[in-house]
């Protein structure tokens, strides 16, 4: 079984530290892996 909650909290997250949430620069998502936070690329 999935749980999607780690998903729902890094969307929440984004929506508040990213200026556009939809292409975000400090929470990449590596596919198949997981996430990425990049604090140095803004």
């Amino acid at each position: 079984p999935f749980d999607r909650s780690i998903d729902v909290r890094v969307t929440r997250l984004r929506g508040k530290i990213e200026s556009n949430p939809s292409s975000p620069v400090f929470i990449k998502t590596i596919w198949g892996k997981g996430y990425m936070f990049c604090p140095d690329t803004a």
